[in-house]
């Protein structure tokens, strides 16, 4: 005689019937990390790139706005990641200077909680997803969909 109630479709035997995720008792499973963009992620600014740093220096770490609640939503992830959080951007070197400048002033590091050190720039939006190869992240936060 046949069964009553047909099989729920996770409770199969075989690898193609399991739930997706780490193995029941896999402590090995890579750990979860993430990357962080910085223009129109955390700094605010009008246009299609970072133009938003097209004033004085001075002027840039006054009048350049953050992203509303942004350090306080980092600050979460930062703790969520266990602090393998990395901030990955694309800027050529004088942007560099003004994003960090930017971000000490503001006072980003003690806000968040993110270590300066993980912090990786790159000059081409492609080179964003090397980054993120070689950093192992699992996840990002990008104002644009097409960069990785």
């Amino acid at each position: 005689m046949g069964r009553k109630h047909p099989r729920p479709p996770w409770s199969g035997r075989t690898a193609a019937h399991r739930r997706p995720g780490p193995a029941w008792g896999d402590t090995q499973a890579a750990p979860r990390a993430l990357g962080i963009d910085i223009g129109r992620v955390i700094i605010n600014g009008g246009g299609a790139d970072t133009t938003f740093f097209g004033r004085s220096e001075d002027e840039a770490l006054r009048l350049t706005p953050g992203v509303p609640d942004a350090f306080e939503s980092i600050a979460k992830l930062v703790d969520r990641f266990d602090r393998r959080v990395f901030l990955v951007s694309k800027c050529g070197e004088r942007i560099q200077r003004r994003s960090m400048a930017w971000l000490d002033h503001h006072e980003f590091w003690a806000k968040t909680g993110l270590p300066r050190e993980q912090v990786r720039f790159c000059r081409q939006r492609r080179d964003k997803a090397i980054h993120a190869r070689k950093l192992g992240l699992t996840h990002f936060v990008d104002d644009r969909f097409d960069v990785l």
